[in-house]
């Protein structure tokens, strides 16, 4: 079983791997993890298809400081992360952290590729909602690939609701870690074996033996969202 933290440069950018962003001189840096890729519909209208790209991860990886974390001294997202200044590859737009939704847009640079592709999973084909017993993986920058079980598809949560519950099969041979997430896999990409995004991973129980997901439903509803 390999271990993680899988960081490294990738353009065009997928999702699954990691972000940052950084304080005073990059003193200190906050990771994450990329969940997909979208455009945001006008606040009335639909959305067109050349509507700008932006990255969606969990809100507290673009605004570390909303669970006491570092204050970003700019709003520059980068990847995988701050040389200098070098690496930057989007400008936060949008967080959300509160009632079901912990999630964050961040506009991509003209010049930045990116394609809907979880890394060690495949292609997003759409999205869809959690059911309980539903089987999930997610990619994240710190465990990688790890599998597990739906339990509860509305939970409550550490002041927030209607996140979803995830509890790790630690015997899947396809798992990264033998814990089913950890720090900086905030942002995960939830998805189904046919391609389908359920959630963003918002955090994980100490002990790694589960973790608690943002539906993707929610966080489209409420951002105006759709896949990029």
């Amino acid at each position: 079983m390999s271990s993680g933290p899988y960081v490294w440069k990738e353009r065009p950018l997928a999702a699954g791997i990691q972000i940052a962003v950084a304080d005073f001189m990059a003193v200190h840096t906050a990771c994450g993890t990329i969940g997909c890729f979208v455009r945001q519909r006008p606040k009335s209208g639909i959305a067109a298809a050349d509507n700008p790209p932006y990255l969606l991860t969990a809100g507290h990886v673009l605004m570390p400081q909303k669970k006491g974390g570092i204050t970003p001294v700019d709003q520059r997202v980068y990847q995988p992360a701050p040389v200098g200044w070098i690496n930057g590859v989007a400008s936060t737009s949008e967080v959300h952290y509160e009632g079901s939704i912990d999630a964050g847009i961040a506009l991509l640079d003209s010049d930045t590729g990116f394609r809907n592709y979880v890394w060690k999973i495949g292609d997003i084909k759409g999205i869809a909602d959690p059911v309980d017993g539903m089987i999930v993986s997610k990619h994240g920058r710190t465990t990688g690939r790890t599998v597990g079980l739906v339990t509860m598809s509305s939970y409550t949560y550490g002041g927030f609701h209607d996140l979803f519950q995830i509890t790790f099969n630690a015997d899947d041979p396809a798992n990264n870690s033998s814990r089913f997430g950890s720090e900086g896999d905030s942002g995960a990409p939830i998805m189904t074996g046919d391609g389908l995004l359920v959630g963003i991973l918002h955090a994980v129980d100490e002990d790694g033996s589960g973790g608690y997901a943002c539906k993707i439903s929610n966080i489209f509803d409420a951002m105006r969202l759709s896949l990029a």
